[in-house]
């Protein structure tokens, strides 16, 4: 499946085993830290996936393109964990440690129950508190999906609808802080591999049950290409 002008970031995870570079199609620089790399064991698609381990993540300077406002927007990525222990954060916007974020895909509890959260205010997850993602089978990948359309926020886990909160009108947080995948920085560190992360702006790709995606996006390089094609014309001789 090609990108289209909607796909603002995305993330293959492709590369050398325990490389820290990790590239955007879309050119959004993502800084690597602490236990964060490139590994070749077991990707979910490719030679490789992001691995991360205690406080390692990966993290990109804020940018309009995830200033998502009341608009529709899709966060689409591959996640497998194999342990229980403690508390993980797999995809957040906002400062380190616990705090109120635009929004926030994270594993609550100890066990392999996924939730998001989403804040309007900075001051409570007053749009989402922890609904219901789904949850994860130990060691095996898994597509996590969170759309919004309109006036609702539709959570799945491979495909299938977890939850489906009503928002409103509401406008998701809109703060200057970093997105990070891996890890929220100090107080949700994640232990996991993650693979094929995509964010979308301005469209919600799924509003009831799919099929989860068989292979990597294709990024499209005339995506926002200004080249016009002219009719060629000829001339009477």
């Amino acid at each position: 499946m090609a990108t289209d002008p909607n796909t603002v970031s995305l993330l293959h995870f492709d590369g050398a085993d325990e490389s820290t570079t990790f590239t955007d199609e879309s050119g959004k620089t993502w800084t690597p830290a602490g236990g964060a790399n490139i590994e070749t064991d077991d990707p979910k698609f490719g030679v490789s996936s992001a691995q991360f381990v205690g406080d390692g993540g990966i993290y990109c300077d804020t940018h309009d393109d995830f200033v998502f406002g009341s608009g529709n927007f899709t966060i689409d990525f591959w996640v497998k964990i194999s342990t229980s222990t403690g508390n993980m954060s797999l995809c957040f916007k906002g400062l380190s440690g616990y705090n109120y974020a635009p929004f926030s895909v994270k594993r609550p509890t100890g066990g392999f129950i996924l939730a998001f959260y989403a804040s309007s205010n900075g001051i409570g997850w007053d749009l989402c508190n922890g609904v219901a993602i789904g949850t994860l089978t130990s060691g095996t990948w898994a597509h996590v999906a969170i759309c919004r359309s309109g006036t609702s926020i539709y959570c799945f886990l491979n495909g299938v609808l977890g939850s489906m909160t009503t928002v409103g009108t509401a406008v998701l947080l809109a703060n200057s802080e970093q997105v990070k995948i891996g890890s929220d920085g100090t107080r949700w560190p994640s232990t996991s591999s993650i693979d094929e992360v995509r964010f979308s702006k301005g469209i919600a790709r799924w509003t009831a049950q799919f099929t989860p995606p068989s292979s990597p996006y294709v990024w499209d390089d005339s995506v926002g290409s200004t080249e016009i094609t002219l009719p060629l014309f000829q001339l009477a001789i």
